[in-house]
């Protein structure tokens, strides 16, 4: 389920009476109204504007509103009430739905999705988190810190920008290194790191397609996805070091984000994968060769130090 919100505004001196909704087939949605009465998909009332929270597993096909003019018992549209947030992890303790005023001052941008504006993925020094459809990610590029305050609501633990709400500032500055957090699978898989960049040393990575695989250290195991092989699409877009379907690695450093794929499973958004020399086999019995040329076309017996063409994806080994 993803929830999101819907403002409907009555034009100046009249006021919202009826609002109709109709849903896409197939879709599952409540909506919940700040004010008035709704029975079924039908809202009645007498407001200048009526605010809704949005539950669905698809969408709304169409809403249909119907005016009046103003009169004395015509209500208003209450303001927002923000929550002051002094970082981002008092921004994750929210409930979903809740306005937050938050400060991600020194904030840093570890990833952003391909189109470069749906999703920014920041994190601090006390949790990670993302901010999803809002004025403030095309200002935001990779390796800048963030300073300022932002106006958003929590929604599936990412930050929206909340309507009506006044103008926030997110200012980039340049960032030499990222805060990376290292440990193993089972140490860093949790909620507490969702958001932040996480580095993993030693573990086996075994590719279920071009864009996507499994990363396995010891009973762990965890998704890696970069978005393509999602109906998620939003996801980060990674550097090209990936390799053929069915190839296995082994001794892989991986460095990603530690994302929420749903309520109860994480995945990693990479942003690198290394592997040792020695570290790749073929997984698929009776396969061909892998094919690996260098930089220069030149086609090799085995993988060298650094950059490698493995089946025309790039693959870094140390």
């Amino acid at each position: 389920m993803q929830v999101s919100f819907l403002v409907v505004r009555a034009p100046k001196g009249a006021a919202v009476t009826k609002i109709e909704f109709t849903l896409a087939t197939g879709s599952d949605v409540k909506v919940t109204p700040s004010a008035g009465t709704l029975d079924g998909l039908t809202w009645t009332g007498n407001a200048e504007g009526v605010r809704f929270a949005v539950t669905a597993t698809r969408y709304l096909a169409g809403v249909a509103v119907t005016v009046a003019d103003k009169d004395e018992s015509t209500t208003t549209l209450p303001d927002i009430e923000y929550v002051t947030c002094p970082n981002i992890a008092a921004f994750n303790a929210l409930e979903d739905g809740t306005y937050a005023l938050v400060s991600v001052d020194n904030a840093e941008v570890i990833g952003k999705s391909s189109d470069g504006l749906t999703t920014v993925y920041i994190q601090d020094a006390t949790g990670g988190t993302a901010l999803k459809y809002t004025s403030y990610n095309a200002l935001l590029t990779e390796n800048k810190r963030v300073f300022g305050r932002v106006y958003v609501r929590r929604m599936s633990s990412m930050m929206m920008e909340a309507e009506d709400s006044p103008k926030g500032e997110a200012l980039p500055q340049d960032l030499d290194n990222y805060t990376i957090t290292e440990g193993t699978l089972a140490q860093l898989n949790t909620t507490e790191n969702l958001g932040r960049l996480v580095k993993i040393s030693g573990a086996s990575f075994l590719a279920t397609s071009a864009t996507a695989g499994t990363l396995t250290q010891g009973d762990a195991t965890i998704a890696v996805n970069n978005g393509t092989a999602s109906d998620i699409k939003y996801l980060h877009k990674m550097t090209d070091a990936w390799v053929k379907n069915e190839t296995k690695l082994e001794n892989v450093v991986i460095l990603a984000i530690l994302n929420a794929k749903n309520a109860t499973t994480n995945e990693l958004l990479p942003l690198s994968m290394e592997v040792d020399a020695t570290g790749i086999v073929n997984a698929a019995a009776n396969t061909e060769p892998l094919r690996i040329y260098n930089l220069q076309g030149v086609r090799l017996n085995q993988l060298q130090r650094g950059v490698n063409i493995v089946d025309g994806q790039l693959l870094m080994v140390k």
